[in-house]
């Protein structure tokens, strides 16, 4: 099975063109930053501040202070006990456009570098089951993410960087990551493997057996602009962005799950100089609160009562875990 995320989210966002790329042209004068959020299930928005959706749901995204952005994606199909197929699907995407940085100091340019983190928790969960008259049905599975992140400043500078991950179940159970840069430094580390026996009551004068294998990921690392010149006292423009999605199918007594959770985790960093400069040298962006190169580490990159990371995914895994309980007794 192959999701397109692209696809989907083009249905829930309208991105396209010049706003996928990410960086189009110089920015001659601040205008104000905008934040984007969409997410399966709700009316995306626009704003010149921080922004966020579907905050305690898994399907959400925020966009905002420090340009962090973050967006979460789940689906569950249950089993439906009859000839039928259940196909659900969902996706977020969050994204920053930055256009009030400034750079001062003495000369009329300097060289800097800069990266910016990402990171998302990757969950996928499905039934494989075998009747005893020969029939096999197994629930399927697939989640995507894409985070991009751009700086235009000239046609001499700047940098334009994407990653794209997707992961199908049940075969192949492996992870694939394409489009990924030079600028891009990622790890895909697997955190576990559970598997559950699974046995059913008669269902249509037939038996079944088999079991729910569950694999969690953690996809982190950084795009890096490397050593760049640019102007002083000139806007220059950046984008981030982070897009999800989750598609899950089952097929009579199978039932399937996926989880994307990248919360929060793709912007500058907090607390510490945001760009490598030289002595002498600053900068500045009013709308993320940057402020000699540094955003406060007293704010808070999400809208009060937002989960932490890990503490969404382990209550949708909780909650996907009930329902399948509750279907297996069913069975």
């Amino acid at each position: 099975m192959r999701f397109s995320l692209a696809a989907f989210l083009r249905m829930i966002s309208g991105i396209a063109g010049c706003v996928m790329v990410l960086g189009c042209a110089l920015v001659p004068a601040a205008s104000g930053s905008v934040f984007e959020v969409s997410a399966a299930g709700f009316v995306g928005q626009t704003s010149s501040g921080p922004v966020g959706i579907g905050n305690r749901g898994p399907n959400s995204a925020f966009a905002g202070v420090s340009g962090t952005n973050g967006v979460a994606s789940a689906s569950f199909s249950p089993a439906t006990n009859t000839l039928s197929n259940n196909f659900r699907a969902s996706g977020s995407l969050a994204k920053s456009s930055l256009d009030d940085i400034v750079f001062s100091g003495p000369g009329a340019t300097v060289q800097t570098r800069v990266t910016i983190p990402f990171d998302a928790l990757l969950l996928l969960s499905v039934d494989e089951l075998v009747g005893f008259k020969g029939l096999v049905v197994k629930g399927s599975a697939a989640v995507d993410v894409t985070s991009s992140a751009s700086m235009f400043c000239g046609n001499s500078c700047g940098f334009n960087e994407t990653l794209n991950v997707h992961w199908d179940a049940p075969d192949p159970f492996v992870p694939i990551v394409n489009n990924a840069s030079p600028g891009i430094v990622y790890s895909l580390d697997f955190l576990g493997e559970t598997v559950q026996l699974l046995k059913t009551e008669e269902i249509l004068g037939d038996n079944y057996v088999g079991s729910n294998v569950q694999q969690i990921y953690f996809l982190h690392g950084y795009f890096d602009s490397g050593r760049t010149t640019v102007p002083v006292g000139v806007p220059i423009l950046m984008n981030f962005l982070i897009a999800s999605g989750a598609q899950t199918q089952s097929f009579f007594v199978s039932s399937a799950h996926a989880v994307v959770d990248g919360r929060n985790t793709m912007g500058f960093p907090i607390g510490v100089p945001v760009f490598d400069l030289p002595s002498g040298f600053t900068v500045n962006a009013p709308s993320i609160g940057l402020v000699n190169n540094v955003i406060p580490g007293d704010i808070v990159p999400g809208p009060s009562g937002v989960p932490e990371p890990s503490s969404l995914l382990l209550l949708v895994v909780g909650l996907g875990g009930l329902a399948f309980i509750r279907l297996a007794r069913a069975r």
